[in-house]
Order: C-alpha cells, then structure tokens, then sequence
C-alpha cells in the first residue's frame, strides 16, 4: 500500500523497472546462452548452472525479504538494483 500522489507515481516507476529487469534478464540470456544450447536443459538452467555466484546472492537477499514480512518501497528499491547489475543494465 502507498499513500499520496508521489509515492503512487514511485511504485509505478518501479513496477515498469522490474518488467525492464524482467526484459534484460530475457535478452542477457540469450545472448549468453542462445546460441550454444547444445545440452536438453533450458536456456536459463543452463545460465543459472554459469553464473551461480550471482544467485547465490540473489537468493539471500530475496530469502531476507520474505523473512520481513512486510516490503516497503526502499526494500524493492534494492532488489530491482541487484536485478539489474546481475544483467547488466
């Protein structure tokens, strides 16, 4: 929940970044991957089995989130941050 004007317009804001996360993550990976899936598994296994540093981190920060109950905006702030530096954006 967001109250006034300007923090509606910031959770807006975010939202659209983390669809653009979502878009990055999608073309980082197949340039990474796409043209060498040579194995059965899936592009993004295949990408999660390269880059496993990356997760690793990802999933402390995501598992601390769910262990606060309530996310504020500050908090997706951060974690739309890391996704994007895991893509590179």
């Amino acid at each position: 929940p967001h109250e006034g004007h300007w923090q509606a317009e910031a959770v807006s804001g975010l939202i659209d970044q983390f669809f653009g996360c979502q878009a990055g993550m999608t073309l980082r990976i197949l340039r990474d991957v796409g043209g060498n899936n040579k194995k059965k598994t899936s592009l993004v296994d295949q990408w999660l089995d390269q880059h496993g540093n990356h997760i690793v981190q990802l999933d402390s920060l995501f598992a601390s989130l769910r262990r606060t109950g309530t996310i504020d905006l500050t908090m997706l702030t951060v974690a739309e941050q890391r996704l994007r530096s895991l893509y590179g954006g």
